[in-house]
């Protein structure tokens, strides 16, 4: 039970920060989409909202390592075979 309780706050958190990055980066989609339609294209504001696009998905590939070796911490060495055979 302490185990799971550890495991399922690890997901929460992670699943708490991929929601946020997730909706950050739609955000920025949506504003990419919705230059099309200006009169006049600021390359920088593109690049810009490019950036912080890849910074997001950084950061949710980010966050799935650290959830990841927060289980290591948290599962037997026979739980976390289990998980490789997952493809986790």
């Amino acid at each position: 039970p302490e185990q799971w309780d550890k495991v399922r706050a690890l997901a929460k958190e992670r699943l708490d920060k991929m929601a946020d990055l997730w909706a950050e980066r739609m955000k920025l989609r949506i504003e990419l989409a919705a230059l099309r339609w200006d009169k006049e294209v600021d390359p920088q504001k593109v690049k810009e909202l490019f950036a912080r696009e890849a910074e997001a998905r950084a950061e949710m590939f980010l966050a799935g390592l650290g959830y990841l070796k927060g289980l290591k911490g948290v599962l037997s060495q026979e739980q976390l075979k289990k998980l490789e055979g997952y493809g986790l």
